[in-house]
């Protein structure tokens, strides 16, 4: 169940995101969707240990190898998403600007501050560390796609010249790119399994 913390915390995390993803150089819709994705499935990873209704998407998709969780009520779930989001926003946009970084530090920062005078240092501890391993494991899986990592540095093919004409595509602003996109691995998932 969502509760109002956790969902005044999402709501927090993802306005930033949205700055994020605006303000960083090469963060078009097909890097950026990109990166939305494997930010939503570590959250859901992060999460999932605590939603006895739900299970872990690992066993999906080829080399993901996920950290395993110590038990559903060994971590305070909002700081280990906390801990997740900061770290894999981090690790996909690495060229974010300043503002934005900064930005990144001081929601992370305002959240740990709340969440670490609510629990013992031990499950606070236990929580940072799931959010991070679970975000560092989805990151790494991230690289394995050739395709799509670092997509932001070539998510064009400057060779690729577009027909013209009326009713064809055209360059529009602000960026007046190219209409050719690379793609990154498919994470769509088939089947009852």
């Amino acid at each position: 169940m969502l509760n109002l913390t956790i969902a005044r915390w999402f709501l927090k995390w993802n306005e930033l995101l949205l700055e994020v993803e605006r303000f960083t150089p090469g963060y078009l819709p097909p890097v950026s969707a990109r990166s939305f994705g494997y930010i939503g499935l570590a959250a859901y990873e992060t999460a999932v240990p605590g939603m006895p209704d739900y299970k872990s998407l690992g066993n999906y998709y080829a080399g993901l190898e996920l950290p395993v969780a110590e038990g559903s009520g060994a971590y305070h779930y909002p700081t280990a998403l906390n801990s997740a989001y900061a770290t894999i926003i981090a690790k996909l946009y690495p060229t974010v600007p300043a503002a934005q970084l900064s930005e990144i530090i001081s929601l992370q920062s305002y959240f740990t501050s709340k969440y670490e005078s609510e629990i013992s240092p031990e499950l606070f501890g236990a929580s940072v560390e799931w959010g991070e391993s679970v975000a560092e494991a989805i990151f790494a899986w991230s690289k394995s796609d050739a395709a799509g990592h670092e997509g932001y540095l070539h998510n064009t093919d400057p060779a690729y010249v577009p027909p013209s004409g009326p009713g064809l595509w055209q360059p529009t602003y602000p960026n007046y790119g190219s209409a050719f996109a690379a793609l990154g691995r498919c994470t769509h998932i088939c089947g009852d399994s």
